[in-house]
C-alpha cells in the first residue's frame, strides 16, 4: 500500500515551530534574572517623565518659571533617590542638566529660539548623505573647505 501523499515541508514546519516555541520559553524563563534591573530602571524613568513635562513648551511658561520647577524637581531628586545604587543615576542627571543649564531656557522668552537642534542634525544629516551619495566619501571635511557656504545649496 502507497503512503498519502505529503508536502516535504510540512514536517520541517513541525520541527521548526517546536524549536521557535523552545526558544521562546527559554527567553521568558531568562527575563526573570532582569526583574530587579528592569524595576531599577523603571523606578528611574520617573523623574525623567517629569522633566520632559517640565520642558514641555506651552504658552504661559516663561523661563524663570521652568527655571524654577526643574531646580525644585531636581532637589526632589536628590533627596528621593538616596539609595547607593542610585547615585550614579542622580549625579549623571545633575551634570548633565548642570552643563545644558545656561542655554536650556532660552526658547521660552523668545519663540524664535527652537527648543532642540533636531532640525539642524537632520538638515546636516541629510546634506552629508547626499555628499557620500555624490562622491562615494565618507568625510566631507574636505568638500566643507572646498565649497564652504555653497554647499547647504
Amino acid at each position: 500500500m502507497r503512503k498519502p501523499f505529503r508536502l516535504p515541508w510540512s514536517d520541517a514546519w513541525i520541527k521548526k515551530g517546536t524549536s521557535l516555541l523552545k526558544n521562546v520559553v527559554r527567553i521568558f524563563n531568562i527575563l526573570s534574572e532582569f526583574q530587579q534591573a528592569y524595576e531599577e530602571v523603571k523606578r528611574w524613568t520617573l523623574p525623567l517623565h517629569h522633566i520632559a513635562d517640565i520642558l514641555n513648551p506651552d504658552a504661559d511658561k516663561s523661563s524663570d518659571s521652568v527655571r524654577f520647577h526643574l531646580q525644585h524637581l531636581l532637589q526632589w531628586v536628590e533627596q528621593t533617590y538616596t539609595e547607593e545604587h542610585d547615585k550614579p543615576m542622580v549625579a549623571n542627571l545633575i551634570s548633565y542638566t548642570k552643563g545644558f543649564w545656561k542655554g536650556l531656557f532660552t526658547c521660552y522668552d523668545h519663540p524664535h529660539v527652537p527648543r532642540t537642534n533636531n532640525d539642524h542634525e537632520r538638515f546636516f544629516r541629510r546634506t552629508k548623505t547626499r555628499h557620500r551619495r555624490m562622491t562615494g566619501l565618507r568625510s566631507w571635511n574636505e568638500y566643507i573647505l572646498r565649497s564652504g557656504e555653497m554647499v547647504v545649496f
